[in-house]
């Protein structure tokens, strides 16, 4: 249904036609009920910050908002509940900024685990695992 409905929405000069394979790339990202993160390829002419984050900075927003307009860029808007499903943000390191796109569900699963885990290192921010899972 998700790679359908992108290949008939493609647009000359979106996303989508920026990052060759991108419906692809979320579709399996979709699939695989084990991945929990979603991130950007890195583009040759775009090296320290994936595309979508400037066409998010365009207006100004709100932070909820902008999640929501992220997820529309990227189609996930066709899901039922799809706000409550997907979750994304900005992670900085340095002078390079990547988007993740993150499945909550999976997330909180993996947060659990991290919990239960005896050798936990000090991985235990909501924002600390994203980082981790983005790189």
């Amino acid at each position: 249904m998700y790679l359908e409905y992108v290949t008939r929405m493609a647009v000359p000069g979106d996303l989508f036609d920026s990052y060759e394979n991108l419906g692809i790339q979320i579709y399996h990202f979709l699939r695989d009920d084990l991945r929990c993160v979603f991130t950007f390829d890195r583009l040759h002419h775009s090296p320290k910050t994936d595309l979508i984050i400037p066409l998010l900075h365009q207006r100004s927003m709100s932070d909820e908002d902008m999640q929501i307009k992220a997820l529309q860029l990227l189609h996930l808007d066709i899901f039922p509940e799809y706000k409550n499903r997907f979750g994304c943000r900005e992670l900085c390191s340095g002078t390079a900024t990547t988007f993740v796109v993150f499945k909550k569900q999976q997330l909180r699963v993996f947060e659990q685990a991290v919990n239960l885990w005896p050798y936990k290192h000090s991985v235990d921010s909501h924002e600390k695992i994203l980082r981790l899972l983005g790189t």
